[in-house]
């Protein structure tokens, strides 16, 4: 509780006299994924005004609803999807970046935010660096949700096929799919904490390899998860009133920075940590820390 109340000071701090600023770099942002966001809607309107017609090439069946597939709408969402990560990965790291700097009490011009962009090196590593967070990201919510989606899904077949007097089990079975699935959307927000402290280390360190950055985060938060996870649950209320569109302005700036901080104090916490047994010579202690980076995954 006292770490995250020093943590919030400690963003109201870094953020006086930067609020302009911030919120001009959100603007920036929400003003590219707006843009963005009308980019498959302008591309059907053209295609609707041209009158290509686009062969179906399969159809998805959701109890009575039955959505055609056509060429068109794959490939018009995949250019979108992978357009997506492309613009946005660099830009979210500028922002993260950004915000960094003023944690130091460097407040940046809010071009800033498009450093990935200004050379290929960095835009290539910030790119490798979204897509191996994503893949981690995507096995352990394949491994948590799955076993509360399939115990749903059997449930839902055997609930329409069974008989009105046997519906018993179905109805057990939907209530234990829906306990796992919570409980696997439950561990999965803890879970992925474990990634929390990468960008900032990939920030840092340009020269150091990606996966040395997720494992050096997944040994950095050993131990932190809940503290982390409770930082997020603190701003909920926060969130709740963002509902009102203008506190947006200021729970965002307000938010990034405390998360921002609470990065920066943990990467602290952890490299003192490493000093002080390499220089006790605590060989067995130290190994073990390095036995835990060795597996991010």
């Amino acid at each position: 509780m006292q770490l995250r109340r020093s943590i919030k000071h400690n963003a109201l701090r870094a953020l006086a006299g930067a609020w302009g600023k911030s919120i001009t770099v959100l603007f920036i942002l929400a003003l590219i994924i707006a843009l963005f966001s009308q980019f498959e809607v302008l591309i059907y309107r053209l295609v609707a005004l041209i009158g290509v017609e686009s062969p179906i090439v399969g159809t998805l069946t959701l109890g009575s609803m039955r959505l055609e597939l056509s060429a068109l709408s794959l490939m018009v969402t995949t250019l979108s999807t992978l357009f997506g990560f492309f613009l946005l990965a660099p830009l979210a790291l500028g922002m993260l970046r950004w915000y960094y700097c003023l944690s130091d009490g460097v407040q940046e011009d809010v071009t800033a935010v498009f450093y990935y962009f200004s050379n290929l090196r960095p835009l290539f590593r910030c790119w490798r660096l979204a897509l191996l967070t994503a893949v981690l990201l995507l096995c352990w919510t394949v491994l948590l949700l799955a076993p509360g989606i399939l115990v749903l899904l059997l449930s839902i077949g055997l609930r329409a096929g069974a008989d009105p007097s046997e519906g018993v089990a179905p109805t057990f079975g939907l209530l234990i799919g829906l306990a796992l699935l919570a409980v696997g959307v439950a561990l999965l927000t803890l879970w992925v904490q474990r990634y929390k402290l990468a960008p900032y280390l990939a920030i840092l360190h340009p020269d150091w390899p990606l996966v040395r950055c997720l494992r050096r985060s997944a040994a950095g938060m050993r131990g932190h998860l809940c503290e982390s996870w409770m930082l997020h649950l603190s701003f909920l209320p926060w969130m709740v009133l963002c509902l009102l569109a203008l506190p947006i302005l200021f729970v965002v700036p307000y938010g990034l920075q405390s998360h921002v901080i609470y990065a920066r104090y943990r990467i602290e916490r952890f490299e003192q940590l490493e000093r002080r047994r390499a220089a006790a010579g605590d060989t067995r202690v130290f190994r073990r820390e390095g036995t835990a980076e060795d597996s991010a995954g």
